[in-house]
């Protein structure tokens, strides 16, 4: 089954004044951030699975908060009207 699936990346498209990273964006919206000290380049040892799931959700979570700040919708709706 195929899903209409769209992809965008909020670094992409935004205005160099909105262009940073989620870690800038979590420390200035004070959304909450976490670290994770494994390296990426290795295996992760299976009892650390759900370390990295909260991890990845996190991550998720912040980057739907940073897309519905004002400063990034208007970012956003311009790249909307130029496609």
């Amino acid at each position: 089954m195929t899903y209409n699936i769209s992809y965008t990346d909020i670094y992409d498209f935004a205005s160099s004044g909105n262009k940073q990273g989620l870690k800038k964006w979590e420390i200035e919206l004070g959304i909450d951030h976490k670290e994770l000290d494994i390296p990426w380049d290795e295996d992760v040892d299976e009892s650390l699975w759900g370390t990295v799931g909260d991890y990845c959700e996190n991550d998720v979570i912040a980057t739907e908060k940073v897309f519905l700040t004002p400063e990034v919708q208007e970012d956003f709706k311009a790249r909307e009207i130029l496609a």
